[in-house]
């Protein structure tokens, strides 16, 4: 029911609406930080990612969007030689799909751990502290659920639920699909899975670090970190496939030790964890494009913060440089690959303003005006009046995407970037094709970092006069009022003390036209 209060917050959204999802017009440039994007808008947007892709029992008390609802609540596995049977009743999807991958889930934790760790500010000046929180939780209650832990020991560590190809052979609502409960991979002595559970372990120790006063988080990746130390050292076999099969674990190791330096503080503990960093840090290449399948720049960039090794230079910058150097430029758009292109823009968006480089800054703000709009064409949901058919199941509303992909769908994936143009320049805005219009818990991690690293400097720069949230309900439409208003009460202050009004045009609703792909997606590429 709407009451008076509501209907006048609700007044104030729209208008505020009406100004701030404005976007400027023109290709994307290098512009300075005076820019009129809103990018607390899209932090804002971007985190409701998560409420659609969650999974388990807990769906409907902790997922913003009402159309989403518990399911696979019979996920399971079996460790300690297959006698002793765990509940995981939590996670999150991968992506347009609902298997649940080891390494992905793992990375995109730790890299909204580091969002909100050198960004912590922007969370609390704009009230979205919250709304964070409850999506990190969600992750380590995940992680915790994996983990198969006796006494101080870990004896198996369940790195992904789900068979790919069985899932990706249903089309429909998560809520809807039938029992996996023999789709569970489980890691072993021959499959000690180093990558997924050293990532794992890096991500459970930024949730202690952003979270103090919670020790056991602290303690599981402790454990795990002992866990991957003990075991032989080998990335996961099994599972993964061609769909997210690790090229290393060394990255993933060294960034858990360099962590794990920074939490334990000066303990005994500590001595363990730079003595593993040592031993491995050397083959980290912090050229490697910085993604889900290579993390070394950041275990690198943290093992020196951690006082561990003196670098020469900057890792984080090395990486950005090397990416920009292999990347088409269309528009004055930077693209890395034909597929998720806009998934490692915004990665290398995010190392820009990690470096603290001026330049740097000014380049990632010109990559984030164009992926917001500045082409009257948003690749982001519901960021825009342009309509995105990003692919996604339980977003579609349809029982299958290869008759439905350019249809209107049931429901906006609200703040989800899709996967954007190929090298060429080319975008087909087109559910099937999903090399252009994949989802994904990793894309958004970079994005959401990326626009955290945009907010921090706009706030040492004091250029935050287009800054602010706006009522949440105008964002979505479709929400669970408990939550909604919960965020919304706590950006109140952030939504009105920053909102200045700025007059600008409204945003063209002509939708550009799409060329047809020069190419089919490769079988070699990941599909979903």
């Amino acid at each position: 029911m709407k009451t008076g209060t509501r209907k006048r917050i609700l007044s104030i959204g729209i208008s505020m609406a009406m100004v701030i999802s404005s976007l400027p017009g023109g290709k994307a440039k290098e512009v300075n930080a005076a820019t009129q994007n809103n990018y607390v808008k899209a932090l804002q947007e971007a985190l409701y990612f998560y409420d659609a892709n969650m999974c388990g029992d807990n769906v409907d008390y902790y997922s913003a969007l009402s159309w989403r609802d518990n399911c696979h609540t019979d996920d399971e596995f079996y460790y300690f030689d297959g006698v002793i049977r765990k509940v995981v009743k939590s996670g999150f999807h991968d992506a347009g799909d609902h298997v649940k991958f080891g390494l992905p889930q793992a990375y995109t934790a730790t890299i909204l751990g580091l969002s909100y760790m050198e960004n912590a500010d922007v969370y609390k000046k704009y009230g979205l502290t919250k709304h964070m929180k409850n999506i990190s939780s969600c992750f380590y209650k995940y992680f915790s659920d994996c983990t198969g832990i006796l006494g101080n020991t870990v004896h198996g560590f369940c790195y992904q639920i789900g068979e790919p190809n069985l899932d990706h052979a249903y089309w429909g609502k998560p809520e809807n699909q039938s029992s996996r409960k023999e789709q569970y991979y489980v890691t072993s002595e021959e499959n000690p899975a180093t990558d997924i559970v050293s990532e794992t372990s890096a991500a459970l120790a930024l949730q202690y670090l952003n979270n103090p006063g919670d020790p056991y988080s602290l303690f599981l990746a402790e454990r795990l970190f002992d866990y991957a130390k003990t075991n032989d050292k080998k990335i996961a076999t099994d599972g993964p496939g061609e769909f997210y099969k690790s090229s290393s674990w060394e990255d993933d190791y060294c960034l858990a030790a360099a962590l794990l330096c920074i939490a334990v503080g000066n303990t005994s503990d500590r001595d363990i964890y730079a003595s593993e960093f040592k031993k491995y840090y050397s083959n980290c290449n912090q050229y490697s494009w910085l993604s889900w399948d290579n993390v070394s720049s950041l275990a690198l960039k943290y093992g020196e913060k951690a006082g561990l090794i003196d670098l020469s230079s900057d890792p984080v910058a090395n990486c950005l440089n090397n990416m920009k150097k292999e990347c088409a430029v269309n528009d004055g758009y930077y693209c890395l690959s034909d597929w998720g292109s806009a998934r490692y823009n915004c990665n290398m968006d995010a190392l820009a303003f990690l470096s603290n480089d001026e330049d740097n800054a000014k380049w990632a703000f010109g990559q984030l005006d164009y992926i917001l709009g500045d082409d009257n064409r948003s690749f982001v949901c519901g960021h825009t009046k342009y309509e995105l058919h990003p692919h996604h199941r339980a977003a579609s509303g349809y029982d299958n995407v290869e008759s439905h992909g350019k249809e209107k769908q049931e429901h906006i994936l609200v703040g989800a970037l899709v996967g954007g143009p190929d090298r060429s320049g080319n975008f087909v805005n087109d559910a099937n094709l999903h090399k252009y219009t994949e989802v994904a818990l990793d894309y958004n991690a970079g994005y959401i970092f990326a626009l955290s690293g945009a907010i921090e400097k706009l706030m040492k720069d004091n250029k935050l006069s287009a800054q602010g949230t706006i009522d949440d309900s105008i964002l979505v439409s479709e929400y669970r009022r408990n939550l909604i208003i919960s965020y919304k009460s706590e950006s109140e202050i952030g939504r009105l003390s920053n909102y200045h009004e700025n007059e600008t045009e409204e945003p063209s609703s002509e939708e550009p036209s799409s060329e047809e792909p020069s190419e089919e997606p490769s079988s070699e590429e990941q599909s979903s």
